[in-house]
Protein backbone atom coordinates (compact mmCIF):
# COMPACT_ATOMS: atom_id res chain seq x y z
CA UNK A 1 0.00 0.00 0.00
CA UNK A 2 1.36 3.40 -0.95
CA UNK A 3 1.77 6.00 1.76
CA UNK A 4 1.17 9.67 1.07
CA UNK A 5 3.14 11.90 3.44
CA UNK A 6 2.12 15.46 4.20
CA UNK A 7 4.35 17.77 6.23
CA UNK A 8 2.63 20.03 8.75
CA UNK A 9 4.41 22.74 10.71
CA UNK A 10 2.98 22.89 14.23
CA UNK A 11 2.96 26.34 15.87
CA UNK A 12 1.02 26.09 19.15
CA UNK A 13 1.80 29.62 20.30
CA UNK A 14 0.62 30.66 23.74
CA UNK A 15 -1.99 29.78 26.36
CA UNK A 16 -5.18 28.36 24.78
CA UNK A 17 -3.31 27.99 21.50
CA UNK A 18 -1.42 25.00 22.88
CA UNK A 19 -4.66 23.35 24.03
CA UNK A 20 -6.32 23.84 20.65
CA UNK A 21 -3.36 22.50 18.70
CA UNK A 22 -2.98 19.44 20.94
CA UNK A 23 -6.60 18.47 20.26
CA UNK A 24 -6.22 19.16 16.53
CA UNK A 25 -3.22 16.83 16.41
CA UNK A 26 -5.39 14.08 17.92
CA UNK A 27 -7.86 14.57 15.07
CA UNK A 28 -5.08 14.33 12.48
CA UNK A 29 -3.77 11.16 14.11
CA UNK A 30 -7.28 9.70 13.96
CA UNK A 31 -7.40 10.52 10.25
CA UNK A 32 -4.12 8.67 9.79
CA UNK A 33 -5.62 5.59 11.42
CA UNK A 34 -8.86 5.79 9.43
CA UNK A 35 -7.50 5.73 5.87
CA UNK A 36 -7.17 2.00 5.04
CA UNK A 37 -7.26 2.36 1.24
CA UNK A 38 -4.98 5.35 0.76
CA UNK A 39 -2.61 5.45 3.70
CA UNK A 40 -1.71 8.98 4.74
CA UNK A 41 1.00 10.01 7.14
CA UNK A 42 1.39 13.43 8.71
CA UNK A 43 4.96 14.49 9.43
CA UNK A 44 4.69 17.05 12.23
CA UNK A 45 7.39 19.71 12.57
CA UNK A 46 7.09 21.43 15.95
CA UNK A 47 8.23 25.05 16.31
CA UNK A 48 7.66 28.13 18.45
CA UNK A 49 5.82 31.36 17.73
CA UNK A 50 4.60 34.30 19.80
CA UNK A 51 5.39 34.74 23.47
CA UNK A 52 6.77 31.23 23.81
CA UNK A 53 9.25 32.01 21.04
CA UNK A 54 10.23 35.31 22.67
CA UNK A 55 10.93 33.54 25.96
CA UNK A 56 13.00 30.80 24.32
CA UNK A 57 14.77 32.64 21.48
CA UNK A 58 14.27 36.38 21.96
CA UNK A 59 12.18 36.80 18.79
CA UNK A 60 8.44 36.20 18.14
CA UNK A 61 9.05 34.09 15.00
CA UNK A 62 12.40 32.29 14.75
CA UNK A 63 13.89 31.80 11.29
CA UNK A 64 13.68 28.01 11.56
CA UNK A 65 9.94 28.20 12.25
CA UNK A 66 9.35 30.43 9.24
CA UNK A 67 11.44 28.22 6.95
CA UNK A 68 9.59 25.14 8.15
CA UNK A 69 6.27 26.81 7.40
CA UNK A 70 7.42 27.78 3.91
CA UNK A 71 8.47 24.19 3.17
CA UNK A 72 5.38 22.46 4.58
CA UNK A 73 2.12 21.36 3.00
CA UNK A 74 0.19 23.06 5.80
CA UNK A 75 0.65 25.06 9.00
CA UNK A 76 -1.34 24.38 12.17
CA UNK A 77 -1.26 27.50 14.33
CA UNK A 78 -2.93 28.02 17.69
CA UNK A 79 -2.93 31.54 19.15
CA UNK A 80 -0.36 34.07 20.32
CA UNK A 81 -0.13 36.73 22.98
CA UNK A 82 -0.99 37.35 26.59
CA UNK A 83 -0.58 39.94 29.36
CA UNK A 84 2.87 38.61 30.26
CA UNK A 85 4.40 40.12 27.13
CA UNK A 86 2.51 43.42 27.11
CA UNK A 87 2.67 45.97 24.31
CA UNK A 88 6.35 46.91 24.28
CA UNK A 89 8.79 46.92 21.39
CA UNK A 90 8.87 43.11 21.22
CA UNK A 91 5.39 41.58 21.02
CA UNK A 92 4.04 38.06 20.30
CA UNK A 93 1.69 39.44 17.66
CA UNK A 94 4.66 40.49 15.54
CA UNK A 95 5.30 36.81 14.86
CA UNK A 96 1.74 36.31 13.68
CA UNK A 97 1.85 39.31 11.36
CA UNK A 98 5.21 38.25 9.96
CA UNK A 99 4.10 34.74 9.04
CA UNK A 100 0.95 36.14 7.42
CA UNK A 101 3.00 38.49 5.27
CA UNK A 102 5.78 36.03 4.43
CA UNK A 103 3.33 33.32 3.35
CA UNK A 104 0.95 35.81 1.72
CA UNK A 105 -1.96 34.49 3.78
CA UNK A 106 -4.37 37.12 2.55
CA UNK A 107 -7.69 35.37 3.23
CA UNK A 108 -8.98 34.63 6.72
CA UNK A 109 -12.05 32.36 6.53
CA UNK A 110 -14.16 32.37 9.71
CA UNK A 111 -17.26 30.15 9.75
CA UNK A 112 -19.75 31.03 12.46
CA UNK A 113 -22.28 28.34 13.35
CA UNK A 114 -23.27 25.90 16.07
CA UNK A 115 -22.29 22.28 15.51
CA UNK A 116 -25.09 21.28 17.88
CA UNK A 117 -28.05 23.04 19.48
CA UNK A 118 -26.69 21.84 22.81
CA UNK A 119 -24.07 24.60 22.47
CA UNK A 120 -26.62 27.42 22.24
CA UNK A 121 -26.73 27.86 26.01
CA UNK A 122 -23.00 28.61 26.01
CA UNK A 123 -23.42 31.67 23.79
CA UNK A 124 -23.29 35.11 25.46
CA UNK A 125 -26.38 35.93 23.37
CA UNK A 126 -29.80 34.44 24.07
CA UNK A 127 -30.37 31.00 22.48
CA UNK A 128 -33.38 32.23 20.51
CA UNK A 129 -31.24 35.01 19.01
CA UNK A 130 -28.38 32.80 17.84
CA UNK A 131 -30.23 29.59 16.94
CA UNK A 132 -29.77 28.97 13.23
CA UNK A 133 -26.75 31.25 12.86
CA UNK A 134 -24.73 30.16 9.85
CA UNK A 135 -22.46 32.76 8.30
CA UNK A 136 -18.91 32.97 7.01
CA UNK A 137 -16.63 35.96 7.46
CA UNK A 138 -14.01 36.47 4.74
CA UNK A 139 -11.40 38.88 6.05
CA UNK A 140 -8.51 40.50 4.17
CA UNK A 141 -5.40 39.72 6.19
CA UNK A 142 -2.18 41.20 4.79
CA UNK A 143 -3.13 44.75 3.82
CA UNK A 144 -4.53 47.72 5.67
CA UNK A 145 -3.48 49.40 8.88
CA UNK A 146 -1.72 46.38 10.42
CA UNK A 147 0.89 46.55 7.67
CA UNK A 148 0.98 50.27 6.95
CA UNK A 149 3.75 52.72 7.81
CA UNK A 150 3.79 53.93 11.41
CA UNK A 151 5.76 55.95 13.88
CA UNK A 152 5.95 55.27 17.61
CA UNK A 153 5.69 58.12 20.12
CA UNK A 154 9.31 57.77 21.20
CA UNK A 155 10.42 57.99 17.56
CA UNK A 156 8.54 61.21 16.83
CA UNK A 157 10.28 64.57 16.75
CA UNK A 158 8.13 66.08 19.50
CA UNK A 159 7.83 62.83 21.50
CA UNK A 160 4.10 63.60 21.73
CA UNK A 161 2.81 61.99 18.55
CA UNK A 162 2.24 58.49 17.19
CA UNK A 163 0.59 57.52 13.91
CA UNK A 164 -0.42 54.58 11.73
CA UNK A 165 -1.47 54.51 8.08
CA UNK A 166 -4.02 52.34 6.33
CA UNK A 167 -3.51 51.58 2.66
CA UNK A 168 -5.25 49.16 0.30
CA UNK A 169 -4.57 48.49 -3.34
CA UNK A 170 -7.07 47.47 -6.00
CA UNK A 171 -5.25 44.14 -6.38
CA UNK A 172 -5.56 43.38 -2.66
CA UNK A 173 -9.28 44.08 -2.63
CA UNK A 174 -9.83 42.23 -5.91
CA UNK A 175 -8.38 38.95 -4.71
CA UNK A 176 -10.26 38.89 -1.40
CA UNK A 177 -13.47 39.74 -3.25
CA UNK A 178 -12.85 36.83 -5.61
CA UNK A 179 -12.32 34.55 -2.62
CA UNK A 180 -15.69 35.54 -1.14
CA UNK A 181 -17.34 35.13 -4.53
CA UNK A 182 -15.86 31.68 -5.17
CA UNK A 183 -17.10 30.52 -1.77
CA UNK A 184 -20.55 32.03 -2.31
CA UNK A 185 -20.83 30.09 -5.56
CA UNK A 186 -20.31 26.78 -3.75
CA UNK A 187 -23.91 27.04 -2.52
CA UNK A 188 -27.12 26.52 -4.46
CA UNK A 189 -28.52 29.07 -4.73
CA UNK A 190 -25.38 31.21 -4.36
CA UNK A 191 -25.08 33.07 -1.08
CA UNK A 192 -25.38 36.86 -1.01
CA UNK A 193 -22.32 38.91 -0.09
CA UNK A 194 -22.27 41.77 2.39
CA UNK A 195 -19.17 43.95 2.21
CA UNK A 196 -18.32 45.80 5.42
CA UNK A 197 -16.31 49.00 5.56
CA UNK A 198 -16.15 52.57 6.85
CA UNK A 199 -16.74 54.33 3.54
CA UNK A 200 -18.37 57.34 5.19
CA UNK A 201 -14.98 58.25 6.69
CA UNK A 202 -12.06 56.41 5.05
CA UNK A 203 -10.67 56.80 1.53
CA UNK A 204 -9.42 53.21 1.65
CA UNK A 205 -12.99 52.04 2.28
CA UNK A 206 -14.28 53.99 -0.70
CA UNK A 207 -11.67 52.28 -2.88
CA UNK A 208 -12.82 49.01 -1.29
CA UNK A 209 -16.45 49.60 -2.28
CA UNK A 210 -15.66 50.60 -5.84
CA UNK A 211 -13.40 47.58 -6.34
CA UNK A 212 -15.87 45.10 -4.84
CA UNK A 213 -18.65 46.44 -7.09
CA UNK A 214 -16.44 46.23 -10.17
CA UNK A 215 -15.23 42.68 -9.50
CA UNK A 216 -18.70 41.33 -8.75
CA UNK A 217 -20.41 43.05 -11.68
CA UNK A 218 -17.74 42.10 -14.23
CA UNK A 219 -16.65 38.65 -13.04
CA UNK A 220 -19.57 37.31 -10.98
CA UNK A 221 -22.75 38.85 -12.41
CA UNK A 222 -24.98 36.14 -10.90
CA UNK A 223 -24.01 37.16 -7.37
CA UNK A 224 -25.55 39.93 -5.30
CA UNK A 225 -23.51 42.26 -3.13
CA UNK A 226 -24.55 44.85 -0.58
CA UNK A 227 -22.41 47.32 1.34
CA UNK A 228 -22.81 48.13 5.00
CA UNK A 229 -20.96 50.29 7.49
CA UNK A 230 -19.15 48.28 10.13
CA UNK A 231 -20.99 50.17 12.91
CA UNK A 232 -24.45 48.95 11.95
CA UNK A 233 -23.08 45.53 10.98
CA UNK A 234 -21.86 45.03 14.56
CA UNK A 235 -25.39 45.79 15.74
CA UNK A 236 -26.77 43.16 13.36
CA UNK A 237 -24.22 40.62 14.56
CA UNK A 238 -25.60 40.97 18.07
CA UNK A 239 -29.29 41.43 17.34
CA UNK A 240 -29.98 39.08 14.41
CA UNK A 241 -26.96 36.88 13.57
CA UNK A 242 -29.24 34.11 12.31
CA UNK A 243 -30.45 36.38 9.49
CA UNK A 244 -26.94 36.91 8.10
CA UNK A 245 -25.42 34.55 5.55
CA UNK A 246 -22.14 36.05 4.36
CA UNK A 247 -19.63 38.80 5.01
CA UNK A 248 -16.56 40.15 3.24
CA UNK A 249 -14.69 42.76 5.25
CA UNK A 250 -11.39 44.47 5.87
CA UNK A 251 -11.46 45.54 9.50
Amino acid sequence: MSVKTKTITILPGDHVGTEIVNEAIKVLEAIEAATPYQKIHFDFKHHLIGGAAIDATGVPLPDDALESAKNSDAVLLGAVGGPKWGTGALRPEQGLLKIRKELNLYANIRPCNFASDSLLELSPLRPEVVKGTNLIIVRELVGGIYFGDREEQEESEDKQTAWDTEKYTVDEVTRITRMAAFMALQHNPPLPIWSLDKANVLASSRLWRRTVDKVISEEFPTLSVQHQLIDSACHDFNSKPNQIEWYNYHF
